[in-house]
């Protein structure tokens, strides 16, 4: 895959590649990737320990379509009103409010095939995990129950306005993602139709898309907690 991108003379450019490319010979097409997993039927769960962390990391994934489909652009806005930044959702409801957090954020993770949502969370000093698990879950399931607001949707669609002029200053990133927009989507024009898409999601797409797939069942919950100095300290040797 070659990407050119910058202030290019457009005959030029082309000779070049014709020069220096155009005498390798097309190889046949690799047999696309399996991008199918199985419908998650219930949800699963893990416990680990982390020698370096300061605090317990509550992390739940949820799994959602590819990127390409409406849905995942829906979850990809909601994504940022349930946690992207001080005014969040979850930033107000479990750092500010309650105080149960020191740090909440939820990413959307969009690829060519299933995709991911994850809410990280970092459970403050002294406050129980299951408090705020069960507050992300009650804030999740708000999105279900009723349409988010317009004052939400219009902070979320400013900040995709001030995203994408920005995403293309730098010429190495606009030519970086011209590639994966025809080898993983096969759609170079990808990279100036995704924020339009973006930024037509309505409060419905979002409900929907929030009952579809951000259900219990659906996702994987993850603790994970400081080690204790009883569980890093190396195991005695045996006579």
């Amino acid at each position: 895959m070659l990407a050119l991108a910058g202030d290019l003379d457009t005959k030029e450019t082309l000779d070049k590649v014709k020069k220096y490319f155009g005498g390798i010979p097309r190889q046949p097409a690799p047999k696309p990737a399996e991008l199918v997993e199985p419908e998650k039927t219930g949800e699963r769960r893990a416990r680990l320990e982390d020698r370096l962390g300061p605090y317990i990391r509550l992390e739940m994934v949820y799994r959602i379509p590819e990127a390409t489909n409406p849905d995942s652009r829906a979850l990809s806005v909601a994504a940022s009103i349930l946690g992207s930044g001080e005014n969040s959702r979850l930033y107000q409801a479990l750092v500010k409010e309650k105080k149960t957090a020191v740090q909440v954020l939820c990413i959307e993770d969009g690829r060519a095939g299933p995709s991911t949502l994850r809410v990280v969370a970092y459970v403050r000093p002294g406050k129980e995990p299951a408090d705020v698990e069960t507050a992300i879950t009650e804030e999740i399931a708000k999105l279900s129950a009723d349409p988010v607001s317009d004052r939400e949707l219009g902070l979320v669609r400013s900040s995709i306005k001030r995203a994408f002029p920005s995403s293309r200053e730098n010429v190495l990133n606009t030519a970086i993602t011209l590639a994966d927009d025809a080898a993983l989507f096969n759609d170079p024009n990808r990279i100036n139709t995704e924020s339009d898409k973006l930024l037509a999601v309505t409060a419905a797409d979002i409900q929907k898309a929030a009952k579809t797939w951000l259900r219990s069942n659906n996702r994987v919950v993850v603790m994970t907690e400081p080690a204790t100095r009883q569980s890093m300290s190396p195991a005695k040797p045996q006579n």
